[in-house]
């Protein structure tokens, strides 16, 4: 049996497929590196708001200095219509925090990338909040409002079950 020669017309349809694999990698790796290079950009600019002078006062504020036994008391000393600049603060605290959970989530950002110093802040508010969250949700009409912060906690426990597992 003879093998007929390989055409030009052959080789160009090779060729012509080759590069059509090779552009669809290229660009599937382009992508992928756009993408990172996206969340990395969004990861910091939040960093920016988190780590803005404002922001710090008022979480350490609410992590020392606020204290209230229930829902009530929390609502009597620190509500929007009791205390609108408490909780103000309040509120820009934890729409941060569940902004990282959300990034988190959606695994725009790995939870590696919350820097120690505010997880320090994320569990002292947590740790606040956490036992009136439910209720909180409920007083608010808002039955998923601490869900994103409870998931970011969640991802920051088990990371650092993972950190003490290497020290």
């Amino acid at each position: 049996m003879q093998l007929s020669p390989i055409s030009l017309e052959q080789i160009g349809v090779i060729i012509t497929v080759i590069s059509v694999v090779v552009g669809v990698i290229l660009g599937l790796q382009s992508a992928k590196d756009w993408a990172k290079s996206r969340n990395a950009g969004l990861f910091l600019q939040y960093q920016l708001q988190t780590f803005d002078k404002e922001f710090m006062e008022n979480l350490i504020e609410i992590n020392s200095s606020w204290s209230w036994k229930d829902t009530g008391e929390f609502w009597t000393k620190y509500g929007p219509e009791s205390n609108p600049k408490e909780f103000a603060k309040f509120s820009t605290v934890g729409t941060v925090f569940d902004s990282m959970g959300v990034l988190l989530k959606r695994k725009y950002i790995p939870v590696d990338m919350v820097p120690e110093l505010m997880i320090i802040g994320i569990m002292a508010f947590w740790e606040k909040v956490g036992p009136f969250a439910s209720q909180l949700s409920i007083d608010m009409q808002r039955p998923r409002a601490f869900e994103n912060i409870e998931y970011l906690v969640k991802e920051i426990k088990k990371q650092d079950g993972i950190r003490s597992q290497i020290d």
